[in-house]
């Protein structure tokens, strides 16, 4: 497997330096007597003195000193992350008073700046045959929580470990050091452990990909790193990394421990809560990340991310996560935020050959579009999305904008071709979740103001009379009584302010639609009525006879791929 990114402490970059240091400042000699604190012969040292003697001497000197200050620590006790200096006790220290938090986030700004710049102790990692499989360094013992087995303590203790490094390192969030450590260190997991076949140990990369999720969450406002570390992947590293990350994330999350904690003895030792252990899904906060930042990475991520429904449909699926919904409404966002990026990914009509099956040619879009259909079924027709209203204007957009371009004088025939996969992915996606849409009057109502509002959105506003709506609306439904309601209402049909059907004429399609029918449309009907508003406002017959045979094509073509 080959990665696009670079080993992030390879090579070093320049430390910065600042003349005021004194000169009595060394950081060798300065560790040696930090770990003699606390020392007691024949007796635990006292930990929490040595952590306190560290939160003061990691606030002298410059950033060159603090660096090189864990350095010699972590070359003198390698053990340190697993006994004084772990998170947990910092974090502690830092509530309790006896640590200002000034000094926690020197401290984390001091690990980042050593790791960013090499300056970490590392190890090789070697596999049963003496091969060398991957590089590790001190941070990397993170990885090891929670793997001795799935028994409630060793759960409990995993979430609290994970917990308090995402709380130490979550601290400095305006800090260059740190936000350029969250996307080394997260590199440096995904090519190291997360997708590292050599790494035999399953739930160590499952850790390494929450752990990686875990830093690159940590900043609500940058966005961009996790961005730009997604978009250095290929299709399948991303999803088997988001994959990882939902599986390993599950553990921490509130809906998991809820069923834990209650029967914990170190709980109640420790007097610790859901509250105080949980994090939010990291797959869906990880999404979540990419949605709100407008970049080119952010655009390409976006566009391999929006691929998860097809490729790893079982992270989105609550018989098979307690965070699917939460992972719903990431990608609703995601889509809402990035409609265009993504939709011009999946839509392009390409009859590149890609492969066979069952000797028949498989081409990209019949991928492309079997991958849109599992998009759409959960953002589009998903009626528990939160952002649905959000998700189906921006392919309300998005069909408009090809409907003008194909309606030029000179045509365009991309664009034809592009309206084809909508109209594929649409209603592949419709036969895939009407079954839940039929049992939720609101959600077949939504239904059907949306296939309104595509078919609409068709017309040139000059156009847009009330004779020739309610004409149009007639035949997208298959019903004259459709276009005899329209006509027999008072007033104007449609909204001069925002140029779709009022509340009104929607009520009086609804009302004629569904009389004496148990549902408002058969997924046969909602079928037709998506096509039709699909193509609605296309001038040119010779155009919708093509659009027509692209779109059967694009329909087989799904059933192609999926055999």
């Amino acid at each position: 497997m080959t990665f696009p990114v670079q080993h992030p402490q390879s090579p070093p970059t320049p430390l910065p330096t600042d003349q005021s240091r004194p000169s009595s400042l060394d950081p060798a000699q300065d560790a040696t007597e930090l770990l003699e604190v606390g020392d007691k012969t024949w007796r635990r040292d006292d930990y929490d003195a040595r952590a306190v003697a560290f939160g003061e001497a990691i606030q002298q000197g410059d950033a060159q000193y603090r660096q090189e200050l864990v350095a010699e620590i972590l070359r003198q006790d390698p053990n340190a992350f697993n006994s004084w200096m772990t998170p947990a006790r910092i974090n502690g220290l830092v509530e309790s008073g006896q640590i200002p938090q000034t000094a926690r986030d020197a401290m984390a700004e001091g690990i980042a700046g050593a790791y960013n710049n090499g300056l970490l102790p590392t190890h090789e990692i070697r596999n049963q045959f003496g091969e060398v499989v991957a590089e590790a360094n001190a941070l990397d013992t993170f990885l090891y929580s929670g793997t001795a087995g799935f028994d409630v303590e060793n759960q409990v203790e995993h979430a609290q470990h994970m917990r308090e490094l995402a709380e130490f390192f979550n601290g400095p969030l305006y800090s260059a050091e740190v936000s350029e450590f969250r996307g080394n260190f997260a590199n440096h997991l995904i090519e190291n452990y997360a997708l590292n076949d050599g790494i035999d140990n399953g739930m160590v990369r499952d850790n390494a990909a929450t752990l990686a999720a875990i830093v690159l969450n940590g900043d609500p406002t940058r966005g961009d790193i996790a961005a730009e570390v997604l978009s250095g992947l290929d299709q399948g590293q991303l999803d088997a990394f988001m994959e990882r990350v939902a599986r390993g994330g599950q553990w921490l999350t509130a809906e998991r421990l809820e069923q834990i904690v209650p029967g914990s003895v170190i709980a109640l030792r420790d007097d610790l809560t859901v509250s105080d252990l949980a994090l939010p899904d990291q797959a869906s906060s990880l999404i979540a990340q990419v949605s709100r930042v407008q970049s080119p990475e952010a655009q390409e991520a976006a566009a391999m991310l929006a691929r998860l429904p097809a490729n790893e449909g079982d992270i989105f699926s609550d018989r098979h996560s307690e965070n699917a919904q939460d992972r719903i409404d990431a990608m609703g966002l995601l889509f809402s935020n990035h409609s265009t990026a993504i939709l011009d990914s999946l839509t392009d009509y390409s009859t590149t050959k890609i492969g066979s099956k069952d000797d028949a040619d498989l081409k990209q879009y019949m991928q492309d579009a079997s991958d849109l259909g599992a998009l759409f079924n959960i953002v589009l027709f998903n009626s528990d999305q939160l952002y649905q209203g959000s998700t189906r204007a921006g392919v309300l957009d998005y069909a408009t904008a090809l409907k003008e371009r194909i309606n030029t004088e000179e045509g365009d025939a991309d664009a034809m071709g592009q309206l084809a996969m909508l109209m594929g992915g649409a209603d592949d996606a419709i036969t895939q979740g009407f079954n839940s849409l039929k049992e939720q009057e609101e959600a077949q109502e939504k239904l059907l103001s949306f296939i309104v509002d595509l078919a609409v959105a068709g017309i040139p506003l000059a156009s847009k009379a009330k004779e020739s709506v309610a004409e149009l609306l007639g035949e997208v439904f298959d019903s004259p009584a459709v276009t005899d309601a329209l006509k027999g209402l008072s007033g104007k049909i449609i909204d001069s302010a925002t140029g779709q059907l009022t509340t009104e004429a929607k009520e009086a399609i609804a009302e004629v639609v569904g009389e004496d029918e148990a549902e408002l449309l058969s997924q046969q009907e909602a079928s037709n009525a998506l096509r039709e508003a699909m193509m609605s406002g296309i001038t040119d017959q010779r155009d919708l006879a093509a659009i027509e045979n692209y779109a059967e094509d694009v329909s087989q073509g799904i059933n192609i791929w999926r055999k």
